[in-house]
Parts: structure tokens; sequence; C-alpha cells
């Protein structure tokens, strides 16, 4: 499957470029209720609505978002499948498909937000969700801070779900570019992306 790749100057930043591409101002998202308070913002900033889902000993409950999908109407659910935080549980296998089976069936994009990428905190690395993800339902949000260097200010973003997400970002994209220029006084045609948000896609997952 083929899949589109962007990066952006930290993880928080690839964050709220997600939540900006796939959801409008006003809408709700699902958020995993206890959560990181910067994901929270990346949502508010983004103008989401976040929407809390209970978090258990194996992760997010999968029997709650069907039902939140349901009454709220949100498409776009936000979590931390790897160390959730502040909890720092790793769903088991079979949480994590339950939780990719309700999103597929409700048409949402899963927004993994996967801070402690490569860091297995003494034991194996936990397998991303977007690993087993074959439909495109899975925007992974990574970044190389953690398991770099904390001034390695690089985020990423990926998914297969070509077509709504792509699009998304590359016409935030213009709209940021026609924002700096129209602040630098050059009119609002249109051009490349700014530095901040380059589209590095499609590509083929390895």
């Amino acid at each position: 499957m083929r899949s589109a790749r962007w990066r952006s100057r930290c993880g928080q930043s690839a964050l709220s470029i997600a939540f900006r591409a796939i959801a409008g101002p006003g809408s709700p998202a699902l958020v995993e209720s206890p959560t990181c308070p910067r994901a929270l913002a990346a949502a508010r900033v983004a103008g989401l609505r976040p929407v809390p889902v209970p978090v258990d000993a194996d992760g997010l409950r999968a029997d709650l978002p069907a039902d939140a999908f349901a009454m709220t109407g949100a498409r776009r659910p936000h979590c931390r499948p790897t160390h959730q935080h502040p909890t720092g549980t790793v769903p088991a296998p079979e949480r994590r498909r339950q939780v990719l089976d309700v999103a597929r069936a409700s048409g949402a994009f899963v927004i993994e937000d996967d801070f402690a990428w490569h860091l297995g905190h003494g034991g194996p690395v936990p397998r991303p969700l977007v690993a087993d993800d074959r439909d495109g339902t899975v925007v992974h949000v990574t970044s190389l801070t953690r398991p770099a260097a904390p001034s390695l200010r690089i985020g990423f973003a990926a998914t297969a779900g070509l077509g709504e997400l792509t699009e998304g970002v590359r016409r935030l994209g213009a709209a940021l570019a026609d924002l700096v220029r129209q602040e630098r006084g050059q009119g609002a045609e249109r051009g490349p992306e700014p530095a901040g948000l380059r589209l590095t896609g499609p590509t083929r997952p390895r």
C-alpha cells in the first residue's frame, strides 16, 4: 500500500498539522482520558472539541469509542498506544486490533501520537499501531526529539490514507504560505509550502 509522509519542526507541530488537516474548526475529536496536556492543547489550537474516552489497564477502552462516534459524530480519535501518557500503558495486540476495527467501521482516522518511538524503557520496543494498519486508518505522528536528542526538533507524520489527508495537508500548507507572504507584503499568490511543512511522499512504507 502506498503512503504519504510529511515532516515539520517538531512532533507537536506534526500533531497540530494532522488535527487541522483532517478536521475543521468546531469538530469533535476523541482523546484518551487521562491524556497529555500538550495533546489537548494541540486539539484546541486546531479549533477542535476534545471528547474524553477512558483508558484502563489495557489502554483505550475499545467498547466506548463506537458509542462516542455515534453520539458526537467525531471521526478523529487521538491516542498514544506506545507507553500511553501519563499511565505508561502499552495495549495488548487484541486491544489494538479492536481500536482499529472500531475506527475503520466508523470511517474514522486514528491519530497515533507515538511520542515514545524507539523507547522500550528496558523492554522490547512496542509495535506501532500503524504497523497493523492495512486500510489507511492510522495517521502516525512521531519525532526524533526523545529517541535522539532533546534539541533535535524534527517531527514526522505518515499515513496510507492518501486522499483526504494528503489534500488537507496541501491546503494547509498553501494557506500558511499565503499568510507568510501577506505578512511580508508580497501578496497571496500560491507558492511552495513554508519551511515548517514539507510533504515527502507518496512513498512505499518499509
